[in-house]
C-alpha cells in the first residue's frame, strides 16, 4: 500500500525534460500545449463561422419608412425598409447603417423603388441589411 506522502510525491515529480509524473504516467508539456492550441484554434474557427452567416446581398424592391409609411407598432424611430417579393412571398428587409440613414430623405412619407447592397443577417426574426450602397431605381414605378 502506498502512503499518502508517497502518492503526493509521485504526482509532483519532474523528469527534468519538461515532463510531469502524475499517477505513474508521464505527460510531456508539449502535448498539453498542443491540445491547448488546437482547442484555441477551434474556438477562433467557430467565431468566424458565426460571422460567415452574414452574406453580401443586392436587393431591389419597394423602399419606405417602417415608422411613417408602414406604421409598424414597434418602430420608435424612422427606419428604411425594402420589401422584396419573390415567388409570391414578401420579405421586408430593415436597413441599417450610415448609408441608409443618409438616404432616408428619399423614403420618408413615401414609397420608391430602390436597389440596396449590403450584408444581411436575421435579428429578432427580422431580416436586417447593413447597407453599403443604396440608390433609387430610375424609370420604375413602385408596386402597390
Amino acid at each position: 500500500m502506498v502512503s499518502a506522502e508517497v502518492a503526493h510525491e509521485r504526482s509532483a515529480l519532474f523528469c527534468g525534460m519538461g515532463c510531469t509524473l502524475q499517477s505513474s504516467i508521464i505527460i510531456p508539456k508539449e502535448k498539453v500545449m498542443k491540445k491547448f492550441l488546437i482547442a484555441a484554434a477551434v474556438v477562433v474557427a467557430l467565431s468566424f463561422s458565426a460571422n460567415a452567416k452574414e452574406k453580401e446581398l443586392t436587393i431591389t424592391g419597394d423602399g419606405c419608412c417602417a415608422k411613417c409609411t408602414l406604421k409598424e407598432k414597434d418602430a420608435t424611430a424612422c427606419q428604411n425598409t425594402v420589401t422584396v417579393e419573390k415567388s409570391g412571398k414578401k420579405t421586408v428587409y430593415y436597413l441599417t447603417g450610415d448609408v441608409s440613414k443618409e438616404f432616408h430623405k428619399n423614403l420618408c412619407q413615401g414609397v420608391a423603388k430602390v436597389k440596396a447592397t449590403g450584408t444581411v443577417k436575421e435579428v429578432h426574426g427580422k431580416q436586417e441589411l447593413t447597407v453599403s450602397k443604396i440608390e433609387l431605381v430610375k424609370d420604375a414605378a413602385p408596386a402597390k
